[in-house]
């Protein structure tokens, strides 16, 4: 959304209407031109072209942790009430790697599950569980002080994002 202002500043005539939703969407039954898609895409008929990446790693509220301690291991995160996406979504596995550590995978438990990464955020910076997130999603809520990263000398490898069309002749627009 931040980069939509320019576009329509340097083509004054762009039209698009924007249809958004977490999960798998049918390009063709909807009449979409073009999908941003987060993740490794699935295959399909679809021709998908790469943008770049997006970080996500493991937050909490202050509230949350004020409340139920601060982890300060990967073991120590399956101790918390965990917040996830109710899909099998890009942010259920989670693989952790640090510097002089061995790299560790955990598969916490969802205690609440949500169909829209939205609605998963608010939970999270309300101080009901933690969660992996997109940290592209999140810049408001971290700028704001709602959410604190979690072992912040581990990592977790980015997702990447595709453009998906229908077609490989798909309009410069």
């Amino acid at each position: 959304i931040p980069v939509l202002p320019s576009g329509f500043v340097l083509n004054p005539a762009l039209k698009i209407s924007i249809y958004a939703k977490d999960g798998t969407i049918d390009p063709i039954a909807k009449g979409i031109d073009i999908i941003i898609d987060v993740g490794t895409p699935k295959d399909s008929q679809l021709y998908f072209y790469p943008l770049g990446q997006c970080g996500k790693h493991i937050y909490a509220s202050p509230s949350y942790l004020a409340r139920r301690g601060y982890p300060s291991t990967p073991a120590g995160l399956l101790e918390h009430s965990w917040l996830g996406l109710s899909y099998n979504g890009v942010l259920s596995d989670i693989h952790l790697s640090a510097k002089h550590h061995p790299s560790t995978d955990i598969k916490p438990e969802s205690q609440m599950e949500f169909n829209d990464l939205n609605s998963l955020i608010s939970h999270v910076c309300h101080g009901l569980g933690i969660a992996m997130l997109p940290e592209l999603e999140i810049q408001e809520q971290l700028s704001r002080g709602e959410l604190v990263k979690l072992l912040p000398s581990w990592h977790i490898a980015p997702h990447q994002i595709y453009a998906l069309t229908t077609s490989n002749n798909a309009p410069y627009k």
